[in-house]
């Protein structure tokens, strides 16, 4: 029979081997595989492993950190105006701080309806983005960062824009050029009779070439509504549109100013259009394949000028990306 004193002792040395135990293969084995187990465990589950040792308890600290960062991220994206259809949290914060530096100031760009018997376009539906798995997330967010290099100029600030792009329908095609559907966004808390739309369509024509139409009008479809475009170089702008394209390719179309700035900024003339593309063969096919799905695209626009008098009212977001030109 075992003396009272030769209990505890005996007691003592299995804890102290337990404890070894642990130390020495339990814990680093957690230590490897706490990412997979964590977000199955309860706060409960947590709290009684924790409370296991010491060196457990070490160990699930950073895990703890790590994941209540990730949530919090987690939480941030789901406020975006995207759907994710597979789990975000085991990307981690790293990969998750990542998209939201890239993706959490793009706005979505409307699809725009001629209204007011034809004389004016308005946006209507708004169509969202729906990531199915971290690979199209991913490719979103190389698109973003692609339009950003392209367009940005320098420091100075700039719109990140995402749109879904559409063959257009009902609109011949001259000369075998394709367009697409015009994509807009309006402001509508400026002054009530001075509303402002910006407004974008792609052009693919023959050749492998492409232009961007790019569009800010003033006034809606009212009598005294006026337009700064492109086209007619009442408009100057450096803008990139990147599309993702459904095999993982990418095109970039990119229009720089025709001009000069005299600020400083180093842009000069790239040409007499200032527009430049790459991937317009396989864009063009991607939307004709596309249908009612259309194809994904972020734009950049990194500076915008005026080539008559300037709008009676702009919005923050476009005054901002302003730029004088000489």
């Amino acid at each position: 029979c075992l003396s009272l004193k030769s209990l505890i002792l005996f007691l003592e040395w299995v804890r102290r081997a337990c404890a070894h135990w642990m130390a020495v293969s339990v814990v680093p084995v957690l230590n490897q595989a706490v990412w997979n187990v964590f977000p199955f465990l309860s706060p409960a589950d947590l709290t009684a492993l924790g409370a296991s040792s010491a060196a457990v308890r070490s160990t699930l600290q950073p895990a703890h950190q790590r994941a209540a960062a990730t949530d919090s991220l987690v939480q941030k994206l789901r406020k975006l105006p995207f759907d994710f259809h597979f789990p975000l949290f085991p990307l981690g914060p790293e990969l998750l701080q990542g998209v939201l530096d890239s993706l959490g100031s793009l706005r979505l760009l409307r699809r725009r309806e001629l209204v007011g018997l034809g004389t004016g376009f308005a946006p209507t539906d708004l169509e969202g983005w729906a990531f199915e798995s971290w690979g199209a997330l991913g490719a979103a967010v190389a698109s973003a960062e692609i339009a950003k290099r392209s367009a940005k100029l320098g420091a100075r600030p700039s719109l990140l824009l995402g749109a879904v792009l559409h063959r257009a329908t009902g609109q011949p095609n001259e000369g075998g050029s394709l367009v697409t559907s015009s994509v807009g966004l309006e402001w509508i808390d400026g002054p009530a009779a001075d509303p402002l739309q910006l407004g974008l369509r792609i052009v693919i024509g023959s050749a492998s070439k492409a232009r961007i139409d790019l569009e800010v009008g003033s006034g809606g479809w009212s009598p005294w509504a006026e337009n700064w475009t492109l086209q007619d170089r009442t408009l100057e702008a450096r803008v990139a549109v990147a599309v993702v394209l459904p095999d993982g390719g990418r095109c970039l179309i990119a229009q720089d100013f025709r001009g000069t700035l005299p600020d400083g900024s180093g842009v000069e003339r790239l040409d007499d259009e200032g527009c430049h593309a790459s991937g317009i063969d396989a864009l063009r096919a991607a939307l004709e394949a596309a249908g009612e799905g259309g194809v994904r695209a972020v734009v950049c626009i990194g500076g915008l000028g005026w080539r008559k008098e300037a709008p009676a009212w702009c919005p923050p977001e476009l005054r901002r990306v302003v730029a004088k030109l000489s």
